[in-house]
């Protein structure tokens, strides 16, 4: 289901909120029986309003999909609705929606960062002993030809 919505200006900080409480004023479900995803099309400050774009579907059906992807072995990041090819080719602007709920959505995101976090530590410290091993290395030369010159010396 796709509903275009007004709502007060006030509304837009804590838009995913308002919707929740008020779903069953939009579509003909309450917040426990959908998922839905809100994108604010716009302002219109004379009238103090918002003008926003809700989707919504059922979490049975949502949920069944889910489940049918997953036991195929598949996870989904993202169940999105869009308006079709035509419509991007004419709004020139990609409007999506994602209908996955955080907690069906993989984790794997967290792991993405500590990886690149990880990564980003090791090429650091590849770094500073590629500068510092080279200079430790000639120190450590230096000292032992000045002993030999010393010892020469005497």
């Amino acid at each position: 289901m796709r509903r275009n919505i007004s709502l007060p200006i006030a509304a837009q900080s804590d838009l995913n909120q308002v919707i929740a409480y008020e779903l069953d004023k939009y579509v003909p479900l309450i917040q426990e029986q959908a998922y839905f995803a809100t994108q604010i099309l716009g302002k219109n400050k004379e009238n103090n309003q918002i003008y926003a774009e809700l989707v919504c579907l059922p979490k049975a059906k949502l949920d069944h999909y889910y489940q049918e992807f997953y036991d195929w072995g598949l996870i989904l990041d993202a169940i999105c609705y869009d308006y079709g090819v035509e419509y991007f080719k004419s709004q020139a602007q990609s409007k999506k929606h994602n209908l996955l709920p955080e907690h069906l959505s993989p984790k794997r995101r967290n792991l993405a960062k500590l990886s690149t976090q990880a990564l980003t530590v090791l090429f650091s410290l590849s770094l500073i002993v590629a500068v510092v091993y080279p200079l430790w290395l000639q120190s450590n030369r230096i000292d032992a030809l000045q002993q030999q010159v010393s010892e020469a010396k005497t």
